[in-house]
C-alpha cells in the first residue's frame, strides 16, 4: 500500500539554497521521498500554493476517509502574508485555511517551527515601527493559528520554547534539530597521527560573519595567538566585501578566505581537523543549533563551539567535540589539540559513531513515528 503524506512550505523551494532556512525544507522533502512517500507538495509562489490547496481540498471532499497518513510543514522566517507581501487578503485566508480543513478530516499536523529572531532586538532595532505594526500582529497570528491547529509543534531545540507565544508549556512541543547528509569519504588526515605532535591543527569555519550574530573576532584572536593552527572560512563573498574591514587587523597568512558553494564545501572538510562554530554570546544564538554543527558531523569532522548554547548541550551529550567559553580559553584548548592527535581521532570516532541517527532520513522517520502514533491513537476509539 503506498504511503501518502503532504508537505507544505510557504514559498518557492530554492535550486541553489544560500542559507540553513532554505536547505532545510529541501532535505527534508528528500528524505521523506527516501522512505518511500508519496508526497503531494505545497510548495510555491501564493498563487501556486493556493492552486494546490484548492486540488486537494476538493480531493479531500470526495472521500470521508483521507488517503494521506499526515501532514508536514516547515515554516519561514516570516509569516506567508509578509514573506509573501501579498494585497490578495482572500488569497491569503485560503491558504491558512488548509489547517482547519485537514482538522476536519483527522490528518495529523506537523509543523517546524523555524526561527524567534522577531522577538530580539536585531529585529527590532532593523525594522521600521510603521512596517512592525504590521509584521508584529501577523507573527502572533501564525502562532496562534498553529496553537489552535497543530498537533505538533516541532522546534530546532526546546530551549527555544520559552520564548514561542502560546507553547510556552505546551506539551504537543518536540526538538528536531538539523539533520546532515553522511559523507561515506575516508579523509583522516595523514599529517595528525597519535604521537605525530606537535602539529598543524587544519581548522574549519563555514558560516556568516555578519555581527552581531555572526561576529567571529573572538575566534580570529584565538586562531591568531595559536601558533600551530591553520585556519580556512568560507562565507558568502559578498558578506566579506562588505566586512572584511571590520575583521583585517586580525588576519595573517596562516587564515584563508574561500567562498565555496555546496558542491565545493566536501574537500574543505576533508582537509580540516575540525570545525568552528564560536561566536561572541548573544541571547538569540544560545537558543539556536546551527545546521553547520550538522554538516560538519555528517562529514565526520569533530566540532568547537560557544559555551553557555544549545548546541554546546548537544555536543558535550553526543561527545563529538569540545566547548569553549571565551577566546582565551579556546586558545588554550587548540593548543592542547595541536599536541594531542590522539584525542582528536577519538572524538572523530565518537561523531562517526553517532552521525547516522542524525541524518535527514532519520529526522524525516522521526516526524512520520510522531505523527503515525497520533493518527492511530485518534483512530483506535
Amino acid at each position: 500500500m503506498t504511503r501518502k503524506m503532504i508537505f507544505y512550505y510557504p514559498a518557492p523551494l530554492s535550486d541553489a539554497p544560500q542559507s540553513g532556512s532554505q536547505v532545510r525544507p529541501i532535505k527534508m522533502l528528500e528524505a521523506f521521498s527516501s522512505l518511500g512517500y508519496d508526497i503531494y507538495e505545497i510548495t510555491g509562489t501564493l498563487s501556486q500554493r493556493t492552486e494546490k490547496i484548492s486540488r486537494l481540498v476538493k480531493d479531500l471532499s470526495r472521500t470521508t476517509h483521507s488517503q494521506y497518513q499526515f501532514f508536514y510543514g516547515e515554516s519561514t522566517t516570516a509569516p506567508p502574508i509578509v514573506r509573501d507581501k501579498t494585497t490578495s487578503i482572500v488569497q491569503a485566508l485560503q491558504e491558512l485555511s488548509i489547517f482547519d480543513k485537514l482538522r476536519a478530516k483527522k490528518i495529523p499536523l506537523g509543523l517546524f517551527y523555524r526561527d524567534i529572531h522577531w522577538k530580539f532586538d536585531q529585529y527590532r532595532n532593523h525594522v521600521q515601527w510603521y512596517k512592525g505594526l504590521v509584521s508584529y500582529p501577523l507573527y502572533y497570528y501564525e502562532l496562534y493559528l498553529y496553537a489552535r491547529y497543530l498537533d505538533i509543534l516541532f522546534l530546532p531545540a526546546l530551549d527555544m520554547q520559552k520564548k514561542i507565544p502560546f507553547f510556552k508549556d505546551d506539551p504537543r512541543v518536540i526538538a528536531l534539530p538539523p539533520g546532515c547528509k553522511i559523507s561515506n569519504a575516508n579523509f583522516l588526515r595523514k599529517d595528525l597521527q597519535p604521537c605525530a605532535a606537535p602539529a598543524v591543527l587544519h581548522l574549519l569555519y563555514v558560516g556568516g560573519i555578519v555581527p552581531p550574530l555572526y561576529d567571529i573576532r573572538p575566534m580570529l584572536q584565538a586562531v591568531q595567538k595559536s601558533p600551530a593552527v591553520r585556519l580556512t572560512i568560507s562565507c558568502r563573498k559578498q558578506e566579506w566585501l562588505s566586512w572584511k574591514s571590520a575583521y583585517e587587523a586580525l588576519l595573517s597568512s596562516k587564515i584563508s578566505i574561500v567562498h565555496a558553494n555546496e558542491t565545493e564545501l566536501e574537500p574543505l572538510y576533508h582537509q580540516s581537523h575540525i570545525s568552528l562554530l564560536f561566536y561572541i554570546p548573544h541571547e538569540y544564538r544560545g537558543l539556536t543549533i546551527p545546521l553547520k554543527l550538522f554538516e560538519s558531523v555528517g562529514f565526520g569532522v569533530p566540532v568547537i563551539v560557544s559555551g553557555n548554547t544549545t548546541a554546546a548541550k548537544f555536543v558535550q551529550a553526543e561527545r563529538i567535540g569540545w566547548v569553549a567559553n571565551s577566546a582565551e580559553e579556546l586558545k588554550q584548548l587548540l593548543a592542547y589539540l595541536a599536541n594531542s592527535p590522539s584525542e582528536i581521532e577519538k572524538m572523530r570516532d565518537n561523531v562517526l559513531q553517532v552521525r547516522e541517527k542524525h541524518s535527514w532520513q532519520q529526522r524525516a522517520a522521526q516526524v512520520a513515528e510522531w505523527l503515525l502514533k497520533i493518527r492511530n491513537d485518534s483512530t483506535s476509539f
